[in-house]
């Protein structure tokens, strides 16, 4: 018998909050919880059939097929027609969590569903963002949830396009919405196709763009735009123009002037 735990505690996920995670191979005895547990389990079947005994009822279980022991249920499992068994399990808390004891005990999942739980084998700083993902995903596709959702990709671009001004980074973004650094900027990047950090840059440029032709200076375009320095705004706009901003102001302001001489005139 082989197996791996791993403590998964992270403050910063609140609706699903993976704390520990394990699998096992080979397995020949018959666990049992206690009820002073204050976490969900959910259970992937790997290999085996077995039957899940509850104080209430009992289940068939077998292999692709994954099941829940909610919180302060004295819950146990004996083997069945195999003799040897192996699972991936996850305990997790959360302020949504409770809500995968209104799932059926034992559930059959879909090959999209669950697949970093799935193929859990090793650990690492993203493991707990992972799987909370599997969970929420596997929440909202099996109940029929009217609880509002929190969109946290929407949230941080409306909140951009707002407070661009303001001095926010990817940091102070991410502990706004409650999610790890690294964690939102892999929704985000998943989500738009480019990362927090250009998006952000991207947003202050174009107002500074704009700020231009209204006929701000470099200077003012740069920090009410939300740059720290104009020094940093020379290299963006160079970088993203082929051109210093005094050069671009001078041909847009002359463009205009051409365009507003062409104008019909009443």
């Amino acid at each position: 018998m082989r197996q791996c735990t791993q403590n998964l505690i992270n403050q910063h996920l609140m609706d699903i909050n993976p704390i520990l995670a394990g699998w096992v191979t080979d397995w020949e005895a018959s666990p049992v919880w206690e009820k002073q547990r204050y976490h969900m389990l959910v259970f992937y079947v790997q290999r085996g059939e077995f039957t899940l005994v509850t104080k209430d009822a009992s289940y068939p279980v077998h292999a692709g097929q994954i099941f829940f022991i909610p919180l302060d249920d004295h819950t146990s499992y004996t083997i069945g027609k195999s003799d040897i068994y192996d699972f991936i399990w996850v305990g997790f808390t959360g302020s949504l969590s409770h809500r995968f004891a209104e799932l059926p005990r034992v559930l059959d999942i879909g090959d999209d569903q669950l697949p970093h739980l799935r193929t859990l084998r090793q650990f690492s700083p993203h493991t707990a963002y992972d799987l909370a993902a599997d969970l929420l995903l596997l929440r909202s596709a099996l109940l029929d949830d009217n609880e509002p959702k929190c969109d946290y990709v929407q949230y941080v671009i409306d909140y951009i396009q707002k407070a661009y001004m303001l001095p926010i980074t990817v940091e102070s973004l991410a502990e706004q919405v409650g999610l790890d650094r690294s964690y939102l900027s892999r929704l985000f990047k998943e989500r738009t196709g480019t990362t927090l950090q250009n998006h952000l840059q991207f947003v202050r440029f174009h107002q500074a763009k704009n700020l231009l032709v209204q006929g701000y200076s470099i200077k003012e375009a740069a920090y009410k735009s939300g740059f720290t320095d104009d020094k940093n705004f020379h290299k963006v706009f160079l970088r993203r123009e082929g051109m210093t901003p005094t050069v671009w102001k001078k041909h847009m302001l002359e463009n205009l002037a051409t365009l507003q001489n062409k104008w019909p005139r009443k």
